[in-house]
């Protein structure tokens, strides 16, 4: 079977198209005739074809001058924001726990959350241990913490509307602290109050599994949400 195409002949008329041209005919249309659905053919050198095999369903063809015909399937790399779970804050603390390893960044929303005894903070812990934190509300000096992560310093009781964001980076790191940070706002009482706080997770040899939601006096109301989502 011919390796590629034959060089081509002008005939004339009166030629004799000969035996060996038929077999080199044969062999190229024999060569480029897929045996299997979903079969390429890629010049693997000057005028030489190879078949490439289809890939894996979701696969896509992509550029790799490693393999003989130039070409390989790959696995495309999955990227965006999946929504992990989505948790109702109730009692004096929730907790979002069994979290996925399988990303490299955790985010966090929570909306409608206050307390029952009135103007409190929400604070977070990691795998229920405490987090540092350098926080700001409003016009209040910045200010430490190591009892946990503060994601709001004061929101006003029966004020519904306070949201925020967090992030949590290299959380399935054992080797490394995580850093923590997180902004939003509302209006507690008749000023709009902006929350921004900056901190980590100490412990370098543990992964984050669980995120434990508590205000810092009282529990919460039961209307407040708190949606965490994977990010690759």
């Amino acid at each position: 079977m011919a390796v590629g195409f034959p060089t081509k002949v002008t005939y004339a008329n009166g030629d004799v198209f000969s035996a060996s041209d038929i077999n080199d005919t044969n062999g190229t249309i024999n060569l480029i005739n897929p045996s299997a659905k979903g079969d390429l053919f890629a010049g693997s050198a000057a005028n030489t074809y190879t078949k490439l095999s289809v890939g894996t369903n979701g696969q896509v063809l992509s550029a790799a001058s490693g393999e003989a015909t130039g070409l390989q399937w790959v696995t495309p790399v999955s990227g965006g924001m999946t929504l992990l779970s989505t948790t109702s804050l109730t009692g004096a603390s929730t907790t979002v726990s069994s979290i996925s390893q399988a990303y490299t960044r955790l985010l966090g929303v929570i909306h409608s959350g206050y307390s029952s005894a009135g103007a409190a903070g929400w604070k977070m812990t990691v795998n229920g241990n405490a987090c540092s934190s350098l926080y700001n509300s409003g016009t209040t000096t910045w200010s430490n913490t190591d009892s946990g992560f503060w994601l709001a310093y004061s929101v006003g009781g029966g004020f519904t509307g306070a949201s925020v964001t967090f992030t949590i980076d290299s959380y399935t790191k054992t080797d490394s602290t995580k850093p923590i940070s997180s902004f939003g706002g509302g209006r507690p009482s008749t000023v709009d109050v902006a929350y921004s706080a900056s901190g980590h997770y100490p412990t370098k040899a543990t992964a984050v599994t669980s995120l434990t939601f508590a205000p810092s006096t009282g529990s919460w109301n039961g209307s407040g949400v708190v949606l965490l989502y994977g990010v690759k």
